[in-house]
């Protein structure tokens, strides 16, 4: 699933004006535990973590076993993300879709099914509900204000996704600001690289 991204004339259901990023959090590295995966048990999180890395390499394996936990385990959050995530690896793109929508109306505060409904809304030029769903809160932290510490996957996925928003209602200075945090926190993410060939793709050796 790839957001069709063209920048437009400034839309008129764009925004109210917009708070850059804060900067007023950490991003770390580390392992944040979702709260819901503590009712796994020893075997079922040790193959939830094994799946991880397949969902690019045997995305159909990581379907496999990512299926089975979520039938056990309905309601663990990260085993539906990551679940998404291989349906889209493997081209699977319509069941993805129904995944993310059903996701987002039944968890609308998890990031990740704010940032994959986000995703949805901008393939399928809903650009007037992006903002509702993230209550015009364009950073993480002021979304989240509860929230210290963010991990960087949940930064760069805001972030790459946010910006290409930004681009998809023509406002380009914003979205630059957001490509140039997110090439400073991680030049060779693939969100970085996202943003860079969207907002950039003539301009050969842009940072």
């Amino acid at each position: 699933m790839k957001p069709k991204v063209t920048s437009a004339t400034r839309n008129p259901l764009a925004m109210k004006l917009v708070q850059p990023l804060t900067r007023e959090f950490e991003v770390t590295v580390r392992p944040i535990q979702h709260p819901s995966l503590s009712i796994l048990s020893p075997k079922h999180e040790k193959e939830f973590r094994n799946a991880i890395p397949l969902i690019q390499t045997n995305p159909e394996e990581a379907i496999k076993i990512l299926t089975a936990l979520e039938q056990r385990y309905p309601a663990v959050l990260p085993v539906l993300n990551n679940l998404i995530s291989a349906l889209l690896s493997a081209g699977q793109d319509e069941e993805a879709e129904i995944r993310i929508v059903e996701l987002y109306r039944e968890y609308p505060d998890y990031i990740f099914a704010k940032i994959m409904y986000g995703e949805y809304c901008l393939l399928h030029d809903k650009l007037e509900e992006i903002p509702k769903v993230f209550r015009n809160l364009w950073d993480p932290k002021l979304l989240y204000p509860e929230r210290n510490v963010f991990h960087v996957s949940e930064v760069t996925s805001f972030v790459g996704f946010v910006g290409l928003y930004f681009f998809a209602i023509g406002d380009m200075k914003l979205a630059q600001e957001y490509y140039e945090y997110l090439y400073k926190l991680a030049p060779t993410n693939p969100q970085t690289l996202r943003m860079k060939n969207v907002l950039f793709p003539e301009i050969e050796g842009y940072i």
